[in-house]
């Protein structure tokens, strides 16, 4: 009878966290769905900033020993070399 009775306890507290688990398997899942489309409407609007402002392309200065730089019109920078001027 007392090992019935453990068996039959052992049952209920699992159930219990058996439902617990998907209670918070449901919450991760919306969670999830929410920070996915917060994603989506953060990427879509920098996506439309970075289309909608033009860049030239023209005035990208390549420096054999590192990326593409674009160009800073001002005093005391060339746009031959792409290195400052004193």
């Amino acid at each position: 009878m007392f090992v019935h009775m453990h068996v039959q306890d052992k049952v209920v507290v699992e159930n219990e966290l058996f439902e617990k688990m998907k209670v918070e398997a449901e919450k991760c899942l919306v969670q999830s769905e929410r920070i996915a489309n917060e994603r989506l409407e953060f990427e879509s609007e920098i996506y439309a900033k970075v289309t909608s402002s033009p860049i030239d392309f023209s005035c990208f200065i390549v420096n054999p020993h590192s990326m593409a730089q674009p160009c800073v019109k001002r005093a005391g920078w060339s746009q031959k070399t792409g290195e400052a001027v004193n």
